[in-house]
């Protein structure tokens, strides 16, 4: 799949160009200029019992709202699909931003990968 680039002589091949392998240089000799961050082990256990918790809370009873509305034929009206929604809507919010955003919180930089740096946001912003 080629695709050009408006005003330009450059031709940018899908293929070849976003699946090129980035020679990085080796930096594991030059020493952190600012400070790394640690967290004490109090504050880690007090934020990872809340982060599990809120969790577990939210998917159980968004789970329920779900499960409830789609077994009840009297429970299936305007004002009931528009609290489907917003529970599918909390659910993936439970399920995907609060652990990424309790692991961001404790570690030192991103941690997760290039494929959760891009879908983290995407996930925050639509749900």
């Amino acid at each position: 799949m080629d695709i050009l680039v408006a005003r330009s002589n450059y031709k940018f091949n899908m293929e070849k160009d976003c699946n090129a392998k980035i020679q990085m240089p080796d930096l594991s000799g030059i020493e952190f200029i600012g400070e790394i961050k640690e967290v004490p082990a109090w504050e880690m256990g007090v934020k990872i019992t809340i982060g599990v918790s809120i969790e577990l809370v939210a998917i159980v009873g968004n789970l329920l709202i779900i499960i409830i509305i789609a077994q009840s034929p009297k429970m299936r009206n305007v004002t009931n699909y528009y609290i489907l929604n917003l529970a599918i809507s909390d659910l993936l919010v439970g399920l995907f931003a609060i652990w990424i955003h309790l692991v961001d919180d404790l570690t030192q930089g991103w941690v997760l990968g290039s494929f959760l740096c891009k879908f983290n946001p995407f996930m925050q912003s639509k749900c």
